[in-house]
């Protein structure tokens, strides 16, 4: 049996947004691992995603409680809220590196193809699923307590503005959210990959 054995690289909003000292502000909420680090790393892995050397921008959503993440930094849980934010964290970043479009290469193209279900998801082509956001290029949000709907409130992107702002949700062709506000229950289903990656 052979395995294929390509690499693929990913990081999350987190390390593309933020650095060390951004701890004094955000203390706990940032608590993630690996931890973030320096300017230059920062650098580094968005000039990495600019170039297509990471394909996609993930999160490890890992929603705790406020209480929680307020513990003392050696007791409280590591991990961030990180899947309402990253759209729009993607988004602004594209902007700034002048081309909107590696967003949904970031996230939604990179992981179908990694996940092999480039024959279905990924792009908007005919007979995919409608898997679709919406995003208003003349929007704003800020990243606030108030609009995240985790347990955890407080994450690490907390205070980021982005110019930005989603407004309808499409899941396999069904609206879920338009305008803004949820209006229908999300159905997920199990999805495999049209051909599996080991070959014997």
């Amino acid at each position: 049996m052979r395995i294929d054995t390509r690499m693929t690289l990913e990081t999350c909003p987190q390390y593309l947004w933020l650095t060390d000292r951004d701890f004094g502000r955000l203390g706990t909420a940032m608590k993630v691992f690996p931890p973030v680090r320096t300017a230059a790393d920062r650098e580094a892995l968005v000039e990495a995603a600019g170039k297509g050397v990471i394909r996609i921008v993930a999160t490890d959503h890992a929603p705790h409680t406020d209480e929680e993440k307020a513990r003392p930094f050696e007791e409280a849980p590591s991990g961030s809220p990180g899947v309402q934010t990253l759209y729009l964290s993607c988004l602004e970043l594209a902007k700034r590196l002048g081309d909107e479009s590696l967003a949904p290469r970031w996230v939604s193209e990179g992981p179908a193809a990694l996940a092999g279900l480039q024959e279905s998801k990924g792009a908007i082509v005919a007979g995919f699923d409608a898997d679709l956001v919406i995003a208003d290029p003349n929007g704003k949000t800020e990243v606030r307590p108030a609009f995240m709907r985790s347990r955890q409130r407080h994450g690490a992107l907390d205070g980021k503005e982005f110019s930005f702002a989603i407004r309808d949700v499409f899941l396999r062709g069904q609206a879920v959210v338009r305008h803004g506000k949820r209006i229908g229950a999300a159905a997920g289903r199990m999805v495999r990959p049209a051909r599996s990656h080991v070959r014997a």
